[in-house]
């Protein structure tokens, strides 16, 4: 369950305050992480919160950070007429990633690779939260 106890212990940044999280749970003591993934928030939210071995078990949030890493690929791939600049900046990016895929905890490659894809293509985040919620109910990717 989420609680705002929960989330007040990941420590968010000042902005949420015990107010906003109490509104984030729509009033309630606390919410199947089921329906968190559902409520009206910036899905950057609901990810930073969630992705967590508080919430969500390793072996799916390995699977998770794998999903997330080949969304990534695909991402980069899209961007191949970028400068030589831009194009070394995404093979560090890419590098940097796959080497998150390879950390003993699965919470620290989930949410890095999250990030990593979410940060070239700010529309990833919906996808993201689909992939954690079809991931939750059993279906995969």
């Amino acid at each position: 369950m989420i609680t705002v106890e929960k989330l007040r212990a990941l420590n968010p940044c000042e902005k949420w305050t015990t107010e906003r999280l109490k509104a984030l749970l729509n009033g309630q003591e606390s919410m199947t992480l089921k329906d968190f993934l559902d409520v009206e928030a910036d899905p950057a939210e609901i990810l930073w919160a969630v992705l967590r071995s508080e919430f969500i078990n390793d072996d799916i949030l390995r699977s998770l950070a794998f999903a997330f890493y080949d969304r990534f690929v695909i991402i980069i791939a899209r961007m191949d007429s970028c400068s030589v600049q831009h194009k070394s900046r995404n093979g560090r990016a890419l590098s940097c990633a796959r080497s998150h895929l390879n950390d003993d905890d699965a919470e620290s490659a989930a949410r890095y690779n999250c990030f990593f894809a979410a940060s070239y293509d700010i529309t990833e985040h919906a996808w993201q939260l689909a992939a954690v919620k079809s991931m939750i109910e059993g279906v995969g990717l």
